[in-house]
């Protein structure tokens, strides 16, 4: 089984400046904060990396590939080595922000031309946060996507997932090739390597993919990035007990709502 994992770096926006918030133009200064995996993505990382340990305790024979698109990535993409990626790629391309169907194409180029068996994506991709690039590349490649995952176990030729829906948790049995989506999950937090594991693979080399003809959509101009405000009001209860505090609770704010 050959399994690509998709990830994006991006900057940690909780540590913007609120200033940088409301600049003129259509970017917002992010090159002094800290770059991080998008969450979604690191949950994707190690869901793989369970996947792939699993595999191999079960005697079949897995790899794991994570790849970015994106410049400038390679310093922070080498440290996934020493976690026990068999490959890593910087696909690079500039202006991909807001553009999930261009991202698809890259990602299908990439996946047809090396044979991946499983690709797995986290469901949001920080900038943009479209939701539409896993599924756009599912389309692309013209396999079945499952969305919400937050367990994949293997199998001979398929992989059982659990998934998120409307009525609860479900179990699925999804034959390969299958792309999947990967939403909440307890595994959030990739995997740290120990310093012996980093200087192990000090002197690998990230790879480079050059994406070829399904990359024909073109970006769609950004106007101007604004941070949405946000209030909150608190109401404290002046009841004299829990109880007198439960009745005013109830009697101002929930006895409405709860009849209907």
């Amino acid at each position: 089984m050959k399994i690509l994992v998709c990830f994006k770096i991006v900057p940690e926006l909780d540590n913007v400046l609120e200033s940088d918030w409301a600049v003129a133009g259509d970017r917002v200064d992010t090159d002094y904060v800290r770059k991080v995996y998008n969450c979604f993505d690191e949950a994707a990382l190690e869901l793989a990396l369970k996947l792939k340990d699993e595999a191999r305790s079960s005697g079949l024979e897995v790899t794991c590939t994570a790849a970015t698109i994106g410049g400038n990535q390679a310093a922070m993409a080498k440290n996934l080595y020493a976690v026990n990626f068999d490959r890593v790629v910087v696909i690079p391309q500039d202006e991909v922000d807001f553009c999930p169907g261009k991202i698809a194409g890259i990602i299908a180029d990439f996946v047809v031309e090396e044979g991946f068996d499983l690709v797995m994506m986290g469901k949001l991709a920080g900038v943009g946060d479209n939701g539409m690039t896993p599924l756009i590349a599912a389309e692309k490649l013209g396999w079945p996507a499952v969305t919400e995952v937050s367990r994949v176990f293997p199998l001979e030729s398929s992989v059982n997932v659990l998934h998120s829906t409307d009525l609860g948790e479900q179990a699925l049995s999804l034959h390969l090739p299958a792309v999947v989506v990967v939403g909440n999950t307890e595994y959030s937090y990739l995997r740290l390597a120990t310093l012996r594991e980093k200087l192990k693979v000090s002197q690998r080399q990230v790879e480079e993919f050059s994406c070829g003809t399904r990359t024909e959509e073109n970006p769609s101009p950004v106007v101007q990035l604004l941070r949405e405000k946000s209030e909150k009001h608190c109401i404290f209860l002046n009841g004299g007990t829990p109880e007198e505090k439960a009745r005013l609770l109830f009697d101002r704010y929930l006895k409405e709502r709860w009849s209907t």
